[in-house]
Parts: C-alpha cells; sequence; structure tokens
C-alpha cells in the first residue's frame, strides 16, 4: 500500500509541474499576442519600415537575428522564436540592442546616409537614457524627461503633432510599458545641421522594436 500512495504521489507532482509549465506557456502566448496586438496599432500610427528619411517608422525584428547580427527588416521574418526545449530565449545586451538601433537608424535615413556621410548622421548619436526598472516604467514620462534640449523637443512632437494625439500616446504606452519589455534605450539622433530626432530601441523575449523620428 505505502509504495502506491508514493507512486500516486510521484505522479501527481509530476502531473503538477506539467501543468505549471503549461500555464506559464499559455501566459506567455497570449501576452505575446496582446503586444503583437498592440504593435501593428503602433505601425499604423507612427508608419511601416520605409527609408523617407523625415517622418517616423516602426520597425520590429526577430530577438534571435539580432542576436546573431543578421536582423534586416526588408527580408522575410521566420516565425517566433521560443529558443530552447526549456523556454529560455537568447539575451540581448545593450551593446546588441545598440547596433540594432543604429541599423535601423541607418536604413530609415535612406539615400540621405549616404549622400551626407554616415559620420555626419552618427556625430549627433547618444543614448540619452537606459530603463533602469521595469516596475512602474512610462514611456511618456521618460521620453519627457529627456534632457538634451533638441531630442527633449523631437520626443514632444512625437505625439504633440501628430494627426491623432492622444492614440499615438496610448500606443506608446501599450507597447514600450507593456510587461513584456525587457529593456528599453532612448537615443538622439540626426544629422548635425537641420535634422534632429529620437529613436526608442527595446526588446521583449522575441522581439527588438525600433521606433525612429526625424524631423526639420
Amino acid at each position: 500500500m505505502r509504495a502506491r500512495s508514493t507512486l500516486a504521489v510521484v505522479l501527481h507532482c509530476g502531473y503538477c509541474a506539467e501543468r505549471r509549465k503549461l500555464n506559464v506557456l499559455l501566459e506567455r502566448i497570449m501576452a505575446s499576442d496582446t503586444l503583437k496586438a498592440s504593435l501593428e496599432e503602433l505601425k499604423a500610427l507612427f508608419g511601416e519600415p520605409s527609408q523617407v528619411t523625415l517622418g517616423a517608422a516602426v520597425f520590429c525584428d526577430s530577438i534571435a537575428e539580432v542576436v546573431q547580427g543578421g536582423a534586416s527588416s526588408t527580408e522575410e521574418k521566420p516565425g517566433p522564436q521560443t529558443g530552447n526545449p526549456e523556454g529560455e530565449v537568447p539575451l540581448c545586451s545593450d551593446e546588441q540592442l545598440e547596433s540594432y538601433a543604429k541599423s535601423r537608424y541607418e536604413y530609415f535615413a535612406g539615400d540621405a546616409w549616404a549622400n551626407f556621410g554616415a559620420e555626419n548622421w552618427l556625430a549627433t548619436w547618444n543614448r540619452v537614457y537606459q530603463r533602469v526598472s521595469r516596475q512602474g516604467a512610462k514611456i511618456l514620462d521618460e521620453l519627457k524627461e529627456i534632457e538634451e534640449p533638441s531630442t527633449n523637443l523631437a520626443a514632444s512632437q512625437l505625439t504633440e503633432n501628430h494627426d491623432e494625439p492622444d492614440r499615438a500616446r496610448d500606443a506608446l504606452a501599450q507597447v514600450f510599458d507593456s510587461e513584456e519589455i525587457l529593456k528599453l534605450h532612448l537615443y538622439q539622433v540626426g544629422d548635425t545641421e537641420a535634422i534632429t530626432g529620437v529613436l526608442i530601441a527595446a526588446v521583449s523575449a522575441q522581439d527588438a522594436i525600433a521606433l525612429v523620428f526625424l524631423m526639420d
């Protein structure tokens, strides 16, 4: 009887462990779907990937490709990365996120990048903010608190000069305040002359996201 009871306990514990893993997986899938929907709204309001130089565009790439250094918004994306069989995902360092942000900045600048020179486009490049805690983070407050004057102005125009400012603010918050966001950087961008801007770069467990905004 004791052996049979012990076996029942072992089987029950194994069942509970598998059930917990399944619940965690379902929660991740639901959270990922919510973030994907929010990203679609962000793209609708700020633009799909483009090379128009001025205005805004939203980029989203597989975190696995970013970590491997091969992300390109001009190529077809693979499906969501689930990591290894135990659910681990690739880790993205601050340096890798910055490299990704620069690549999206260059892509968005289009022909102007080569025409004016990379050295001019990168002369103003600066990480003006890095989120240190995911608890209570608010992207709208973080943008307002940028100390560099031209970047602060660009950050304000991101929503204030939008055709639908309230909807734009909500979209920014839905994406960048999501619990799925693991890292977030804000960058100063511009060409040292007439163009200024701001770049928001962030990563979740599955995606790298960049919102580039340039104005003259």
